[in-house]
C-alpha cells in the first residue's frame, strides 16, 4: 500500500495568513492538494498539522483522511515528516511526501511518480520541473529508520544526496508545477496562472526517464540552465549535523476536533 503525507503544520509567518486555507478556485489551497491525491493508488492520506489546531481539520471535515498532530510548534519540514512516518502502517510501502502548499499539484503527476516506482523499482522517485527537483516525494520504507533519526538541519536532500543511485527523476511540465506558495506575491502568481490554465483544460504530460535509479537530465533543464541538481524546495543546502532519534510523541486524530 502506498500512503501519503501531506505537510500541513507550517506557522505561515511570510504570508501573514493561514495559507493553506486561502481560496484557490473553487477551493482552498489545502483542499485542492487533498483532491489531487488520487484515491484508487493511494491507501490512506495522513495529514500532519499543528497541535491545536481545529481550522484544517474542520476544512477539511468528511473526507477519509488520518490527521496527525506535531507536538512542536517551532519545528521545521523534517519534524514534521518524521511525524508522519511514525503514524504509518506497517502494510506501508511507500510514502508520498505532498507538501501542503503546493496547489500546482496533479493526480497525473503523482501517477507518474507511483508508475516510476513500479517500473523501476527506485525506492525514491523525485519530479523535476524546469528550475529543479521539487516535491512531491515517493520515498520507499526501505529508508523509514534514516528519515526518522538522521538528516537534521538537512531535511530530505540528505536523504536523496546519501542515495544517488537509489534516485529515479520523473519529468514535470509546466513552469509551475512544482511550486509552492510562501508569500503573498507568491499567492497572486500561482493563482492567476493555475486558475487560467484550469479554465484552459491544459495537457499534462510526465515521464521518468534515465538509466536505472538515475534519471539523465533533461532537456528542458539543460535549456534553462539549472544549475543546483539536488535542490527542493524550503530545504537547506546540505551541512554536517548530528543524528538523533527524536522522543516527541505523536497523536493520530480520527476525527477533526472541535473547534
Amino acid at each position: 500500500m502506498i500512503c501519503a503525507i501531506i505537510l500541513a503544520a507550517g506557522q505561515s509567518r511570510r504570508m501573514g495568513a493561514s495559507k493553506l486555507l486561502l481560496p484557490f478556485g473553487d477551493r482552498t489551497v489545502i483542499a485542492r492538494v487533498v483532491a489531487a491525491i488520487p484515491r484508487g493508488p493511494v491507501g490512506r492520506i495522513f495529514v500532519v498539522i499543528r497541535a491545536g489546531d481545529s481550522a484544517i481539520p474542520n476544512a477539511l471535515a468528511g473526507q477519509a483522511l488520518d490527521f496527525v498532530t506535531n507536538p512542536d510548534p517551532e519545528g521545521d519540514m523534517l519534524s514534521s515528516v518524521r511525524c508522519g512516518f511514525r503514524a504509518l502502517p506497517a502494510q506501508c510501502e511507500a510514502a508520498l511526501i505532498v507538501l501542503g502548499d503546493q496547489p500546482g499539484v496533479t493526480p497525473a503527476l503523482i501517477e507518474t511518480l507511483l508508475a516510476a516506482r513500479g517500473s523501476s523499482g527506485c525506492s525514491l522517485i523525485v519530479p523535476r520541473g524546469p528550475a529543479g527537483r521539487g516535491h512531491p516525494l515517493l520515498v520507499g520504507m526501505e529508508h523509514r529508520d534514516e528519515v526518522l533519526t538522521c538528516f537534521d538541519g538537512v531535511g530530505l536532500h540528505g536523504l536523496l544526496d546519501a542515495h544517488p543511485t537509489s534516485v529515479l527523476e520523473a519529468a514535470a511540465t509546466g513552469a509551475m508545477a512544482l511550486s509552492d506558495l510562501d508569500t503573498p506575491a507568491d499567492y497572486a502568481r500561482l493563482k492567476a496562472h493555475f486558475l487560467s490554465e484550469d479554465s484552459s483544460g491544459p495537457h499534462e504530460s510526465h515521464h521518468h526517464h534515465g538509466a536505472g535509479c538515475q534519471g539523465a537530465p533533461l532537456a528542458d533543464e539543460e535549456a534553462a540552465g539549472a544549475s543546483n541538481p539536488l535542490s527542493l524546495p524550503g530545504m537547506p543546502a546540505v551541512s554536517s549535523a548530528p543524528a538523533y532519534a527524536p522522543d516527541e510523541p505523536v497523536v493520530v486524530l480520527e476525527k477533526p476536533p472541535k473547534a
